[in-house]
């Protein structure tokens, strides 16, 4: 079962034994809240594939504001568009708390996983935040990796914990939750190999 934190500042949702698919702990909310940042550990690393997470609110799954790709030209993106075998790509966000390693992105129809952020960013069109540079593998969880024109939007789709890797940590903005809400922990995809066990999510939290 899930364990609020005296401080009641996190809440930890668990997993124990081999990881499979699907929901796999809940929390209802005692209070109003804010997610700040989300820590994820497992005691044996998936191999063959990520593990794939997501915490959801309601059934719904919670989310930061990602943003858009760069509308604009950058040195990376000729004419603001990304072509299906581009490895960088440029989007423009409000924050860099936005978007982190290990976030899992949809861009229309592919979903593509964060593997870096440039640490400077660009200055982005007016009034539109800053373009950021991300590092991301294409063609994510069975998509297929395409072209994208600038200025579409990027959905946040879940979490991802890399082949043989054994943590994750994202200091995210995930999202707010009110008193009475029910999150909980759903495992979208495990190791194809080796699926991974004991797995840990620590979720830190700001009440409003």
């Amino acid at each position: 079962m899930s364990d609020a934190g005296q401080a009641k500042g996190y809440v930890e949702f668990k997993a124990a034994g081999t990881l499979s698919t699907g929901v796999k702990d809940k929390w209802a909310a005692p209070a109003a809240g804010t997610i700040t940042s989300v820590d994820a550990v497992v005691g044996t690393a998936p191999t063959g594939h990520t593990l794939d997470l997501q915490i959801r609110k309601n059934g719904t799954v919670l989310a930061p504001n990602v943003g858009t790709l760069a509308p604009i030209a950058t040195a990376q993106n000729a004419n603001g568009s990304v072509s299906a075998s581009a490895t960088t790509i440029d989007v423009v966000l409000n924050d860099a708390a936005d978007i982190s390693v290990g976030a899992v992105l949809t861009i229309e129809s592919e979903q593509v996983k964060v593997t870096g952020v440039a640490g400077s960013p660009q200055p982005g069109p007016s009034g539109l935040g800053n373009v950021y540079r991300l590092t991301v593998t294409r063609g994510a969880n069975g998509t297929t990796a395409a072209a994208h024109n600038g200025g579409v939007a990027i959905t946040f789709a879940g979490i991802s914990i890399a082949a043989s890797a054994t943590a994750v940590s994202l200091p995210l903005t995930l999202g707010t939750f009110a008193e009475g809400d029910v999150l909980d922990l759903n495992i979208a995809a495990v190791g194809s190999t080796v699926a991974g066990s004991d797995l840990e999510v620590t979720l830190g939290y700001s009440e409003n």
